[in-house]
């Protein structure tokens, strides 16, 4: 209870006013003469008592009415101990958001040091003896409770930790922990404090509501800033990921705005060299925009490894309140052409595989016809990373056994069969491998189409990697391929038979039949594509259409097939899962075969100590611990080469500065357990201002004061009335 105006309380004093009066204004007893004088005595006794208890009971209440005006002007108030610590020994955890939009600035100052501080104000309060628990969004650690001392120093400790969890995430222990403080009623008071901004990923909705112990107060101190103004890079894609030297490829750079109009810049720095600057204007109505680098793949060194990481950093021109975002960075592959075989019986100067492959840069491609490729041992065969047999009409056993060697090592192997210059022997002896299990399909017979319904290509399938491609640019843009005039299709092919299990069909041909256009099998640890018509420009017959459209009227499908397939066949048709991480992970990297150690780290924030790296004993993953700060970083083996390299970013949903609904946290911490702080207050001040408001005591006080008041005055003139009187006329006449 605390009073508006204290000071009036000296009025108390006064209560001794009617003491003093009472002891003045003491009637003595009349004096009568009687005869019978006896009685008289008696009589006195008795009219000294009821004098007496008259006047005290009239005493007690001029006190009481004195007392209670004292009272009434001092104005006192009751308040709600519902937040009270009073320096009493507490139980209490401590939960902070340490995500990266914590780092926002306001006043120069960051939401995370605007935590500490109130949490600072937060420990003055508690007793000495108090237990506190200091739990980190960033550390995955189960709370402990500790004395407040020790609380003290890991508040002062605590840093930005980009790729934190969700606070709710980590309640169920909290609470767990709270439970068991709980006791009789001489237990310290149990109190839970989240420190956070209230960014939707301080909060995730999909996990479990946990559920608040009896007795604990929760609170939600809300450290954001209520309308952040924030410019970021959202996203960067590297398309393609993996380029031959001397290639073109593109940085694809997602800007975006947050209650910000600004026109601003964006830098892109490709490994050492300039970087390169575009203007970009973002406004409320156009909040995102995309900006697109193209550049060309250096050329590595000639010492350098056959895969080079390229570091790529893209730069906000301008800074803002959130520096995190204003930066991103990606990893390029530059990798050295592979080597690659081409088997054919009659090879010509430039056939169209060998050409596709060549103009792509992804292989180089050495051509041998089928009796120079049986010769080739199998450890030469393993140099090559992609095998094609095109139009090749018979192979040995031999050779094909060598083949089936090779991809369950984890080769590549394409068929590309020939036309009707195979005999049915040749056919007996291919459908062979398919029984045996190398190839996916058997060869039927050859079926021709009318001229004017070839067989189309059915809708590109999303569902492997060799035409996945063509249905996301179907879906994109104007292809040559997918218009009307130019859909894919075949006059003359070869009618299979998948080999079942492992076969997949990954195209097929529309013409009533819905037969194979395209089948592939896994065998080991490589892959086998197999194609159903020859890929040339052969005619129906001299002067007459062509077998297929791939070629014609400067149609880009054939090539693109073509390099789809080697890519597929390659092992690269697939994005690196190592090129990079989110910021809260470890990363894991492959290491080539021919990488020997000791490995060395270069990245940001790594003190000398960090820079050393362990060989992995099974040769095959680095786990790099060290890596923790977003930004580019390369392992360097013992000549100081490039091994690999990968990008460390921060999640994009930290950057989503929107706040999360009140109904949501206070769905599992309780109704008004969201507490806004301002930076003109302190937290002591803030939390009285949750609590209930007072009870005046003024009305009550002044009524009680009226009822003494009357019941005061009714018996002062009763007593006094009585005390007064005339005495009867029998008294009067006995006295002498």
């Amino acid at each position: 209870m605390t009073f508006i105006h204290p000071y009036l309380l000296g009025g108390l004093l006064l209560a001794g006013i009617p003491v003093l009066l009472h002891l003045i204004m003491r009637q003595k007893p009349r004096k009568l003469t009687f005869p019978a004088f006896r009685f008289l005595k008696q009589k006195q006794r008795i009219n000294q008592r009821k004098l007496r208890l008259q006047h005290l009971l009239l005493l007690a209440l001029r006190v009481i009415v004195i007392a209670a005006l004292c009272l009434a002007l001092a104005r006192p108030r009751v308040f709600s101990q519902r937040f009270s610590m009073s320096e009493r020994p507490v139980s209490a955890v401590l939960i902070f958001d340490t995500s990266a939009s914590m780092g926002y600035l306001v006043g120069g100052q960051s939401r995370l040091d605007e935590a500490r501080k109130r949490a600072r104000e937060l420990l003055q309060e508690m007793g000495t003896d108090s237990r506190v628990a200091i739990l980190d969004s960033g550390d995955p650690d189960k709370p402990l409770l500790r004395p407040k001392s020790e609380a003290e120093g890991r508040i002062e400790g605590l840093r930005i930790r980009p790729g934190s969890f969700a606070l709710n995430g980590a309640l169920e222990d909290t609470f767990r922990l709270l439970q068991e403080e709980a006791g009789g009623e001489n237990a310290p008071p149990r109190l839970l404090y989240v420190f956070s901004d209230r960014t939707r990923a301080s909060w995730e909705q999909k996990v479990a509501r946990a559920t608040l112990p009896e007795g604990v107060q929760a609170v939600f101190v809300d450290v954001g800033a209520e309308a952040p103004r924030d410019q970021a890079i959202d996203k960067v894609e590297v398309v393609p990921q993996v380029v031959a030297p001397g290639r073109r490829f593109e940085v694809r750079v997602t800007v975006r705005a947050t209650n910000a109009e600004h026109v601003n810049s964006v830098s892109c720095q490709v490994g050492d060299e300039l970087p390169e600057r575009r203007d970009v204007q973002l406004t409320k109505d156009a909040p995102q925009e995309m900006v697109v680098f193209e550049r060309t793949a250096p050329t590595p060194p000639a010492d350098a490894r056959e895969d080079v990481p390229i570091p790529i950093a893209v730069k906000l021109g301008a800074a803002d309140a959130l520096a995190f975002n204003n930066a991103r960075h990606a990893t390029l592959v530059v990798r050295r052409p592979r080597k690659s075989l081409a088997i054919i019986d009659d090879p010509p100067a430039n056939f169209t595989w060998r050409r596709t492959i060549v103009a792509a840069r992804r292989f180089s491609c050495e051509v041998k016809n089928a009796e120079e490729a049986e010769k080739l041992r199998p450890e030469e065969l393993a140099e090559h990373k992609l095998i094609c047999l095109f139009h090749v009409k018979r192979l040995p056993d031999g050779h094909w056994k060598k083949l089936a060697d090779y991809v369950r090592a984890g080769g590549g192997l394409a068929v590309v069969p020939g036309g009707s210059e195979m005999t049915a022997a040749d056919v007996a002896a291919f459908n062979k491998q398919a029984t045996a299990g190398l190839l996916p399909a058997s060869l039927g017979k050859l079926r021709d189409t009318p001229d004017d319904k070839p067989a189309y290509w059915g809708e590109f399938r999303s569902d492997n990697p060799v035409t996945e491609p063509f249905a996301r640019w179907a879906r994109s843009g104007d292809y040559d391929f997918t218009r009307p005039e130019w859909r894919p299709f075949a006059r003359r092919y070869w009618e299979v038979e998948p080999v079942k299990p492992g076969a997949q069909t990954f195209a097929n041909y529309v013409d009533g039949a819905n037969r194979p256009a395209l089948v592939a099998r896994e065998l080991g640890k490589g892959r086998v594509l197999q194609f159903t018509t020859p890929l040339d420009t052969r005619l129906m017959q001299e002067d007459g259409p062509y077998w297929t459209n791939y070629w014609q009227d400067d149609s880009s499908f054939g090539v693109v097939l073509i390099d789809l397939a080697s890519l597929y066949l390659g092992g690269e048709s697939a994005l690196p899962d190592w090129l990079r991480f989110e910021c809260g992970r470890v990363p894991t990297v492959p290491l080539p075969a021919t990488a020997r150690g000791p490995f060395t780290l270069r990245g940001p924030e790594l003190v000398e100590a960090e820079a050393q790296l362990e060989a992995p004993k099974d040769g095959a993953r680095l786990a790099v611990l060290q890596a923790r700060a977003p930004g580019n970083y390369l392992v360097l083996d013992a000549k100081d080469r490039s091994v690999v390299g990968f990008s460390l970013v921060v999640p994009a949903r930290e950057s989503d500065l929107d706040r999360v609904p009140a109904e949501e946290i206070e769905s599992v911490l309780g109704p008004g357990a969201i507490l806004r702080v301002e930076r003109a207050i302190g937290l002591r001040e803030a939390l009285q201002a949750t609590r209930p408001p007072p009870v005046e005591l003024l009305p009550l006080l002044m009524m009680a004061l009226v009822l003494v008041l009357a019941f005061e005055g009714l018996l002062a003139n009763k007593f006094y009335r009585r005390s007064g009187a005339p005495p009867p006329a029998e008294a009067q006449g006995a006295a002498p």
